[in-house]
């Protein structure tokens, strides 16, 4: 039961974050967006941590939690995916984009690659939203498109 009260803690401080990002996309510093980023991947990296600690229970107890923990999860995920659409949204409206978003972008593009081919597929279809799949096409695409964008150096390092 303490698991479920600290993932529910957990959970709506994370969803919090989302609805903080796509309530103010458009006023957010990258700075802002990358932070609220990161604190929604912690939560759903402790979401994995409490599914490994799940072994220990009964059978019967164990399908009960783990379907709270991936309602949690989903949640706080498709909030997630909402608030960076927006975010990538407003970004793309402004024009050039920072160098240094680019090893951000990428690391953000790794997270939700991981999510739909590991994660997704272990999940039961009915606590993933119909739209969710549609949503992640979406965001993934943005995120290509302004990594595209992304103002590139040229590395002399190498060069004779």
């Amino acid at each position: 039961m303490r698991l479920l009260q600290v993932l529910e803690l957990r959970g709506r401080q994370a969803a919090e974050t989302s609805m903080e990002t796509y309530e103010r996309a458009v006023l957010l510093s990258f700075a802002e967006y990358t932070d609220n980023f990161r604190h929604v991947q912690e939560f759903l990296s402790f979401c994995e941590v409490l599914e490994g600690r799940l072994e220990s229970l009964d059978a019967a107890t164990r399908e009960m939690v783990l379907s709270e923990v991936n309602g949690v999860k989903m949640r706080c995920y498709a909030a997630m995916l909402k608030a960076m659409g927006a975010y990538l949204t407003h970004m793309d409206r402004r024009g050039m984009v920072n160098f240094f978003a680019q090893a951000v972008f990428l690391n953000q593009l790794d997270a939700l690659s991981f999510f739909r081919e590991q994660v997704l597929p272990e999940i039961p279809a009915s606590l993933v939203p119909d739209y969710l799949p549609g949503l992640q096409q979406e965001v993934e695409a943005k995120l290509r498109k302004l990594l595209d964008r992304c103002v590139d150096l040229p590395d002399f390092r190498f060069e004779n």
